[in-house]
């Protein structure tokens, strides 16, 4: 699957989709009339008050709780909840948030934390196809209600436009959720027999993180519902209505279980609870225009529990931010960041750019990241921002820009040749922005003469100015790699006179620049090469005001087989991941591409439930060895690589059915690489790497002692491989795990990872093992992923 990202402004940190900046004097109280119930106290015997003590308590006892064993919790996280009962005996606490806090104060702030909101849990209701009266008959039949409790309940679904059923609920779901049929307002009776948790084999049901918030209130000893905003709970807030939905979804699911609602009763939160402390709206606000975060950034930032979309943009912004890719001629590549920090930044007086100096990025970084920052403190703005931002400092001013966009077109050669002209004249150039069509955009079939010399002509504009002005230039899209891949490498042919592939190492390993090519994007450039080596500076020496093309040579080109000599074209990004300097993540055809690794100086490969049809040969003709028995002390004299086999050779071997060995996971040493195989691991929902999760880190651990690289693999390079990368970041970065999933995740570039559900919550499992606090909880861990993958699938 593959993704694009939004750009990060560094005025815009508070643009997430769901605004979560809104204050909550901009929207009202966002809620219906209150119903107020007479005596004084909570009308319904299944809700209790829950005191600043008993909270401590319930609170304590969750955080010292252990995650249950696979065993005890698998296959039932997999599917919908129906036949068979949840796991039973754990003190787990659930805390729901029923309302935003009071006028004047931030919307998203105020938040307990792992606090949920009932959205995330609930079925929703669309009064359009079904009428909640009707739907509340059936509850009553089987959850006994007083009238009180009733009419509270329909008042909750109205407020909150919420069923009284888990998302988990498998009944529920075949009467009224979006698969059942479309029952109109004059009836709820179903036409569908409910999916039952038995079918949570199906495809996809074993990456259902958006069911586990609602799982864990299955699981959850206690539910507290809590407001900030009331201590009376029968008068003038929604506390008792939500716990009242709460207790009958939870009760029709699970009719057997043990469990309490309750609502907190006080307004005394000690620190330690915090998520988000409560911020009133002028938390937004800045005090000086070149200030890139605002107090409630910061205090985003500091909570994981929620928004990893947020940090994912720091992540991007920050893995992606601008670098060298043409000192000679001052050429970058960044993001849009960059881009405004860049601007924001020239604005500055002569003394505040003195004093930003101390604090200058200049250009990419191994570790440049946000997961390894602690809580972040307020009392130094200019050390907060340079801590979430890269400042990008050239030794050329930038004053030429292309931006990459996915709608823009190829720029007119007659603005590209003015350009030209003006800085071959004048030595100079104005502050210029010009767009340029994304990678992936341009193929074969609609590239004529008059658009390949826009390109040519376009890197030959950037040339140009470095190499004419006292200026440079910057190449930049909204994720620094996704739409500005195609001209980056465009360029780099043009100005290095290098082929293809060769580029592309040099990018990697020299400018250290993440980019990622689309498979049309090497087919045209494959091309392209042509002309642009032909016309590059490195060959001829000319001041002309624009390239012109020989039409014979253009004629040629399409004509001409480009040489592949690492299957470049079959090969999605085309490189694997570099995820830590000693680190790559990629694919079984990675690993089926001797000389691209020999190239890329990895040695060593990992390989997860997978095997290259090269290393069944080689294990054939010698003893395997258990990876304890494998001396790690001794050097490994490596033979130069023999073996290349295109991925049209390439077949997959299934590691339940071979015959290989009989040991799970070994090592063997073949064609200049020592390979870690791992078997018997599918990703299924079902398998688990737990068990020799050790061995695999054992075995980059000494490769990391040795200054080796390794790649990590499986078929795609999503899901088990992924999973070995998360854990060898989280002891490598010592994080968390969500930190850890987040590092990987940015740096597979446009590849989703995709773990499973079992691989994540043993990777939770691992956590533990190592004697690690929990600081994200497994249903929070699950949201989050829930909510980076929605907007993808």
């Amino acid at each position: 699957m593959q993704r694009t990202f939004l750009p990060l402004e560094p005025h815009g940190l508070d643009c997430h989709p769901k605004k979560r900046h809104k204050s909550t004097s901009d929207q009202g109280s966002g809620s219906t009339t209150n119903t107020t119930f007479p005596g004084g106290k909570l009308i319904s015997d299944h809700i209790s008050l829950v005191s600043h003590h008993q909270m401590a308590v319930l609170l304590e006892e969750h955080d010292k709780q252990p995650l249950p064993h696979c065993d005890e919790v698998f296959p039932w996280l997999h599917g919908y909840s129906g036949s068979k009962e949840p796991p039973r005996g754990y003190r787990w606490t659930a805390v729901i948030r029923s309302q935003p806090l009071s006028h004047g104060m931030i919307e998203n702030s105020g938040l307990l934390k792992s606090s949920l909101d009932p959205h995330e849990f609930l079925m929703a209701w669309d009064h359009r196809k079904h009428s909640l009266e009707s739907v509340i008959q059936d509850v009553a039949k089987s959850v006994t209600l007083s009238d009180d409790e009733l009419k509270l309940l329909i008042h909750a679904c109205k407020k909150y436009k919420l069923f009284p059923f888990l998302v988990t609920d498998a009944d529920a779901q075949g009467k009224y959720g979006a698969g059942a049929a479309k029952n109109r307002v004059c009836s709820s009776t179903p036409t569908s027999q409910p999916n039952q948790s038995s079918g949570w084999k199906q495809p996809g049901m074993f990456r259902r993180f958006d069911l586990q918030v609602a799982k864990f209130i299955e699981m959850s000893h206690t539910c507290v519902v809590y407001c900030l905003n009331e201590t009376q709970h029968w008068t003038s807030c929604h506390c008792q209505e939500l716990a009242m939905l709460v207790y009958v979804a939870r009760k029709c699911v699970d009719p057997l279980g043990d469990f309490k609602i309750g609502i907190l009763n006080t307004k005394k939160i000690d620190p330690n609870w915090w998520g988000t402390r409560p911020m009133k709206v002028e938390a937004l606000q800045k005090e000086k225009v070149t200030q890139l975060a605002s107090d409630f950034d910061v205090a985003s930032f500091n909570n994981w529990d929620r928004d990893l979309f947020y940090r994912e943009r720091l992540e991007i912004s920050k893995m992606s931010s601008a670098s060298c890719v043409s000192s000679e001629y001052s050429t970058w590549c960044g993001n849009s960041t960059d881009f405004e920090i860049f601007r924001l930044t020239s604005r500055l007086s002569a003394h505040d750019s003195a004093q930003n100096n101390g604090h200058i990025v200049t250009g990419h970084q191994n570790l440049n990241t946000v997961v390894r920052l602690p809580n972040l403190a307020t009392s130094n703005q200019r050390t907060v921002d340079t801590q979430l931002f890269n400042f990008p400092h050239p030794s050329k001013e930038w004053k030429f820009f292309v931006h990459c966009t996915e709608s823009s077109a190829l720029p007119e050669l007659s603005k590209i040749s003015k350009l030209l002209k003006h800085v071959q004249s004048e030595f100079s150039i104005d502050h210029t922005v010009i767009s340029f069509p994304n990678s992936g955009s341009l193929g074969l079939g609609n590239l004529n003469l008059d658009s390949i010399k826009v390109i040519l002509n376009t890197c030959y504009l950037i040339y140009c100015v470095g190499k004419l002005t006292s200026f440079g230039s910057l190449i930049y899209c909204s994720d620094g790699y996704t739409e500005a891949s195609f001209l980056l490498v465009a360029y780099s042919i043009f100005v290095w006179d290098l082929p293809l592939d060769q580029v592309l190492f040099k990018l990697h390993k020299d400018a250290q620049r993440p980019f990622f090519l689309f498979p049309v994007d090497l087919q045209v450039l494959g091309h392209l090469q042509i002309l642009l080596r032909e016309l590059s500076p490195k060959r001829i020496n000319t001041t002309t005001s624009c390239l012109e093309i020989d039409p014979d040579l253009f004629s040629k080109m399409f004509f001409i087989k480009y040489q592949d000599n690492y299957n470049l074209a079959q090969l999605k990004g085309p490189l694997p991941s570099k995820v830590l300097p000693h680190l790559y993540l990629g694919s079984l055809e990675h690993a089926q591409s001797p000389n691209l690794l020999q190239e890329l100086d990895i040695t060593n490969i990992v390989s997860v439930g997978e095997t290259m049809p090269w290393l069944s040969t080689a294990i054939s003709r010698q003893k395997t060895l258990k990876a304890s028995q494998i001396n790690y002390s001794q050097t490994v004299q490596r033979s130069n690589v023999s073996v290349t086999m295109s991925s049209s050779e390439i077949t997959r071997i299934e590691a339940k059915s071979s015959k290989i060995d009989n040991y799970g996971s070994s090592i063997v040493e073949a064609n200049g690489f020592r390979v870690l195989h791992i078997t018997d691991v599918d990703d299924n929902g079902e398998d688990r790497l737990l068990a020799q999760l050790d061995e695999a880190l054992s075995f980059i651990d000494e490769c990391y002692k040795r200054d080796e690289k390794v790649l990590v693999h499986c078929m795609v390079g999503v899901s088990r491989s992924a999973t070995v990368c998360i854990a060898e970041c989280m002891r490598r970065l010592d994080c968390d795990i969500l930190r850890a999933y987040l590092y990987v995740r940015v740096r597979r570039l446009n590849i989703i990872i995709q773990p499973n559900l079992m691989f994540v919550y043993e990777l939770c499992k691992w956590q533990e093992a190592q004697g690690k606090r929990r600081t994200v909880d497994w249903h929070i861990v699950c949201r989050a992923i829930s909510e980076l993958n929605r907007m993808y699938f």
